[in-house]
């Protein structure tokens, strides 16, 4: 978790993702006294829950999470939430449930994309969902199925049959309608500008390269703008990864800033 403090006057213009958070211009907007970022969440409920709290931006690890830094926080999530832990789908809703709070107060939560909600949230790849949460989709579904008299359709309660309606229900999670996809395809900008003076920052998940901005004219916005027209509406997209926004040297992929330093600098 980090922060930083921004001393500079309030109300600067500032380019950084509209309300639905794939699209907007460079407009005034109120600054924040503090700006904290939090990476890598991948499905880790526990630790999560500390990370807000060491934030500031909740008092207690306890459900449910309150938004308590009222107008002074901006909370940039730089995507990857889900994967690797049990609780992907859990930490997605409540961390729009927290953004929603947020507002409501005057702080804000801005949740970017990550290569993982591309992986196993629209391209179908599911090799790092956690096996737990994948049964535990499955059983509730089959036991839905069942109450509704899915027994008299061959419907069964062993792994194999848990996994493959798990899987299933993720899938379908994802899609172009559901919850979880309309809000990897509407309100997850690849970057975000936050903060004022010295404080003023860039934030994306893997790394923003000059490249990435000159494609167009220099402008954060205009690149979440075609992010998100690429993924719209969208169900089978795994042609993705031929997309410059989205390719191996994209905001969300690209290890350029893990070179050694004299690569990076030059």
């Amino acid at each position: 978790v980090t922060a930083a403090d921004a001393t500079a006057p309030t109300d600067e213009p500032s380019c950084s993702a509209s309300t639905d958070g794939v699209s907007g211009s460079c407009a005034s907007e109120p600054s924040f006294a503090r700006i904290v970022a939090i990476p890598d969440i991948h499905g880790d409920l526990h630790h999560y829950r500390q990370s807000l709290r060491l934030a500031g931006v909740v008092d207690s690890e306890d459900a449910p999470i309150e938004w308590t830094a009222g107008d002074s926080t901006h909370l940039v999530q730089t995507g990857d939430v889900v994967d690797r832990g049990q609780h992907s789908l859990l930490i997605m809703d409540m961390l729009a449930n927290l953004t929603t709070r947020a507002k409501r107060v005057g702080g804000k939560v801005t949740a970017l994309m990550g290569n993982h909600e591309l992986m196993s949230g629209l391209m179908d790849d599911t090799r790092y969902v956690h096996k737990d949460e994948i049964l535990l989709l499955g059983t509730k579904e089959l036991d839905a199925m069942r109450e509704l008299g899915g027994e008299g359709m061959g419907t069964s309660h062993g792994i194999s049959a848990k996994w493959q309606t798990g899987t299933m229900v993720w899938h379908r999670s994802f899609g172009p309608d559901a919850k979880q996809g309309r809000r990897l395809r509407r309100r997850r900008p690849l970057a975000t500008v936050a903060g004022t003076g010295f404080c003023k920052s860039l934030f994306s998940h893997a790394g923003v390269r000059s490249r990435h901005l000159d494609m167009f004219n220099g402008g954060v916005d205009a690149m979440n703008e075609a992010a998100a027209a690429a993924i719209q509406g969208k169900p089978d997209i795994g042609w993705l990864h031929h997309h410059p926004l989205y390719d191996n040297e994209s905001p969300v992929w690209n290890r350029f800033y893990s070179s050694e330093d004299g690569d990076v600098c030059d």
